[in-house]
């Protein structure tokens, strides 16, 4: 009963000849209520009484049934963290990783860009390629360097 291939050759055994038409059709008719039918636990607090058990439901448009079969019992949520919270930690996890890319590519890049001499802003930005200003700011940003005469510096470097 549990398998749609099994359910369907069966039924196909069983359906008098000339009425495959009717028999698909039906067949379609429930895939598509199967598709447009999605599944709800409705949880409650109320702040002076206690926590009411979780009701299980199926939605099919524009009614709310009862899961009185017990399917949805044992399924759990996706995650019971919201998904606005979800994005935002994505985004956090996101932004430092960006922040640790932009930091080892410049770091290339001043080792690089010059062929291994102190290199100008501009060959960082060219090796980069992005603009001059955008490399003073990762610059900023990294903290391991300064600019100096337009020549791109390691912290406490002296001249070579």
């Amino acid at each position: 009963m549990l398998s749609q291939v099994r359910m369907l050759e069966f039924c196909k055994k069983k359906v008098p000849a000339g009425q495959d038409k009717l028999l698909n059709d039906i067949v379609a008719e429930a895939r598509k209520r199967a598709r447009e039918k999605t599944a709800w636990r409705i949880e409650g607090t109320l702040r002076e009484f206690p926590k009411f058990p979780a009701v299980n439901v199926w939605f099919e448009y524009p009614v709310h049934h009862i899961d009185r079969t017990g399917v949805l019992f044992d399924i759990q949520p996706d995650t019971e963290i919201p998904p606005w919270k979800k994005g935002a930690d994505r985004n956090k996890k996101n932004a430092k990783e960006r922040k640790n890319d932009r930091r080892k590519s410049l770091e290339e890049a001043v080792e690089n860009g010059n062929f291994g001499k102190e290199p100008s802003v501009q060959d960082v930005a060219k090796y980069m390629g992005i603009s001059d200003r955008t490399v003073r700011d990762r610059i900023k940003e990294h903290g391991g360097y300064v600019i100096e005469d337009g020549i791109v510096r390691k912290k406490g470097c002296g001249e070579h």
